[in-house]
């Protein structure tokens, strides 16, 4: 829509008669602080918006507030765009808060620099999450720091690789997360990975305890076709002379094992010519 002012949010009781509406672009219609009252009050009515240009305004400060509560109130819109408008430190530290924490916008679009200072974190905690949505990661790229500690989540999609600026992830106190993907090894920048309070199969625990560094390490050969191997200690217990280092030394040429099977193969062998015999 291209409504300049006087009538800048004039469109706002027919687009209110629109209740499907799934994308709205109202992009250089130099909306400024005064309309984007009206456009909040849009947002949060049309339950089916998923996408909204607001790029190219004059939106600016406080009013970034304003738009935030109205995106709030909407759970189904996944993008903004606000690139080219005035927002300055203040209306940028109000969306960076807001995206920060808010579980369902996946993207907020804004001037490269400002996406790479103010949209850096996601703050996905104690949101209750059984997983992440696989569409969302590349809408994360940009991210630097995610939190997703103290949900219940049960698998990390290996989408996660999209996220090549990531610094540091907190998976910690996921108690359902078993296994990690060979995927997350593919993050270049990832320092800091945080996994206390999850029952981890893969990696082992021994691994994890030694931190980020052999975890991703672990993950690394994985990914290129390794597979894990698993030891166990035994002890041989009894009195002396009663044959311990000679079973030891069986079972570590396997001979014992293989003794074993040819026993069965040729008792096999001598019933079935028995058999054939009669």
């Amino acid at each position: 829509l291209n409504s300049n002012p006087p009538s800048a949010f004039s469109f706002v009781p027919l687009m209110r008669t629109l209740p499907n509406l799934a994308k709205l672009d109202i992009s250089g219609n130099s909306i400024s602080n005064r309309a984007v009252t009206y456009v909040a009050e849009l947002i949060s009515h049309l339950s089916s918006l998923t996408s909204i240009d607001l790029s190219r305004n004059r939106i600016k400060g406080e009013a970034a507030a304003i738009l935030c509560q109205g995106m709030n109130l909407n759970h189904n819109l996944k993008t903004v765009d606000l690139r080219s408008n005035p927002l300055g430190y203040e209306g940028l530290k109000h969306l960076g808060s807001f995206f920060t924490t808010n579980l369902h916008l996946h993207d907020i679009i804004l001037d490269q620099a400002d996406t790479k200072n103010f949209l850096n974190h996601k703050d996905l905690s104690n949101k209750s999450l059984t997983k992440v949505p696989s569409h969302v990661w590349s809408s994360w790229s940009h991210l630097r720091k995610l939190d997703l500690s103290h949900n219940k989540l049960t698998e990390i999609s290996s989408r996660m690789a999209a996220l090549t600026h990531l610094k540091e992830l907190n998976l910690s106190h996921n108690p359902l997360l078993l296994t990690l993907p060979p995927a997350l090894a593919a993050l270049p920048r990832l320092k800091v990975l945080k996994l206390e309070g999850c029952n981890l199969r893969t990696p082992p625990k021994n691994i994890v305890a030694k931190g980020t560094k052999y975890i991703m390490e672990f993950l690394r050969d994985l990914a290129q076709g390794h597979e894990t191997t698993y030891r166990v200690k035994v002890m041989f217990v009894g009195q002396e002379n009663v044959g311990k280092t000679t079973i030891w030394r069986i079972i570590r040429k396997g001979s014992f094992f293989r003794r074993d099977r040819d026993k069965s193969h040729n008792t096999t062998t001598s019933s079935g010519n028995s058999g054939n015999g009669g």
